[in-house]
């Protein structure tokens, strides 16, 4: 039985991956020296890990060696003060659905971006009273660490919840903590993702008629 619904923020919940993206790519041209292009290729490739994570990826691919740990916590750390000062939206159909599933389930957010970043969304968003939790990313506690932390705090078993993600590391995820998986079109092509799953959604509407069939 399904008793609660983990959602990921970016891409799933709100309408920001070209925005970030387009943010990543203009600062590490800049920094990196690595084309725009390129960049935003790798950020939606790679969208889901972790921003430090990312960083050190990309920067192995373009110079083949690991670059100082001091200039990652630079970069990251500009790349947060930039992404707290953007304006996101929700997609359309999130908040009507959010306030149905909420009479049905327990509903959570885990993100792979700080918690204040995701505060802030969820508050100016007007959404933030929907989720029981909240889970951000912190040294330790990253999105496989959030199933174990739904567990121990919330007595919920993995059977017991769904993960609702958008990339192809949300499926990973999922795979990994052993949590049923709904992938969200849109930042991947929906063939894409089907490749993965066949339990792929355009929108939150589809969400709420999958939930009813995987009860039955």
């Amino acid at each position: 039985m399904i008793r609660g619904i983990v959602f990921d923020l970016d891409g799933t919940l709100i309408d920001s991956m070209a925005l970030l993206s387009q943010m990543a790519s203009g600062l590490l041209e800049k920094e990196f020296k690595i084309p725009r292009k390129y960049v935003e290729k790798r950020f939606v490739e790679m969208s889901g890990i972790p921003f430090r994570r990312f960083l050190n990826k990309l920067y192995y691919e373009w110079y083949g060696y690991e670059p100082e740990e001091e200039i990652i916590e630079y970069i990251d750390e500009l790349y947060e003060q930039m992404s707290m000062r953007q304006r996101y939206r929700l997609f359309p159909d999130v908040r009507r659905n959010l306030e149905q599933l909420r009479r049905n389930y327990l509903l959570f957010v885990s993100t792979s971006s700080p918690k204040e970043r995701l505060d802030s969304i969820l508050l100016k968003n007007r959404i933030k009273k929907f989720f029981t939790a909240a889970l951000g990313i912190e040294i330790g506690f990253e999105k496989e660490d959030h199933f174990q932390f739904l567990e121990d705090v919330f007595n919920l078993q993995r059977t017991n919840l769904i993960f609702v993600g958008d990339s192809p590391f949300d499926h990973e995820v999922g795979q990994r903590v052993g949590v049923l998986t709904v992938l969200r079109a849109g930042t991947f092509e929906r063939e894409e993702l089907l490749k993965l799953t066949p339990l792929v959604i355009r929108d939150f509407d589809e969400l709420s008629r999958l939930l009813l069939s995987v009860e039955l």
